[in-house]
């Protein structure tokens, strides 16, 4: 059985899945979100970070999609992450929602 999510209120959860479907992004990225611990390849890179960085490590994820590690991340307190992705609309998708969480991820992308 797969870890749950359960850094994000339904509240925010839902509020993703509204960015991904006002920026015509993949559903894909939902399921990459709720999912993001059954994920291994994207979870056992945040779970070794969580355990081996120091949380004011500036931290860049280069093809991060839609944020959903780096979200992660700042929930568990870290700071100075950026990231980015070549996909414009999923970039889009990552700054409106960073934007909703008040974060202060650096999002960028062409």
């Amino acid at each position: 059985m797969s870890e749950s999510n359960n850094y994000f209120s339904k509240a925010e959860i839902d509020e993703f899945c509204s960015i991904i479907k006002s920026n015509e992004a993949p559903n894909w990225y939902v399921y990459a979100f709720k999912e993001f611990f059954s994920r291994q390849h994207a979870c056992l890179p945040f779970k070794w970070i969580v355990d081996n960085v120091e949380k004011n490590t500036s931290i860049l994820a280069s093809g991060c999609g839609a944020g959903d590690m780096l979200y992660h991340l700042y929930k568990m307190g870290f700071r100075n992450l950026s990231g980015y992705d070549l996909y414009s609309n999923i970039i889009r998708v990552a700054k409106e929602f960073s934007k909703y969480l008040n974060s202060d991820i650096v999002l960028f992308g062409r």
